[in-house]
């Protein structure tokens, strides 16, 4: 499932999934935005799109708003460490 979230948030929701995967999902995502978009703008500079991604899973019976916040502190964590990257919850642990 996929659904936007907030402005430029956007929730990937892999059912069955554990870290590895959505890890795994994520760095594919991740990697296929970065290498296909190049956007000529007015100035005729190139920009890429890029993407920070963080991951929380539900293995543990979270509920829904605290997979949400889990998520959204990585993603923070993914943008403050240089952006473009894909960070999981466990690891701010």
């Amino acid at each position: 499932m996929v659904c936007r979230w907030g402005g430029e948030e956007i929730v990937v929701a892999l059912k069955g999934a554990d870290t590895n995967v959505a890890l795994e999902k994520a760095e594919l995502l991740r990697n296929l935005i970065e290498t296909k978009v190049s956007v000529p703008i007015q100035t005729l500079e190139e920009h890429t799109v890029t993407m920070s991604i963080g991951i929380a899973t539900s293995e543990n019976g979270i509920n829904f708003e605290e997979l949400i916040e889990r998520s959204d502190s990585a993603m923070y964590q993914a943008k403050n460490k240089g952006r473009n990257q894909v960070v999981t919850y466990d690891v701010l642990q």
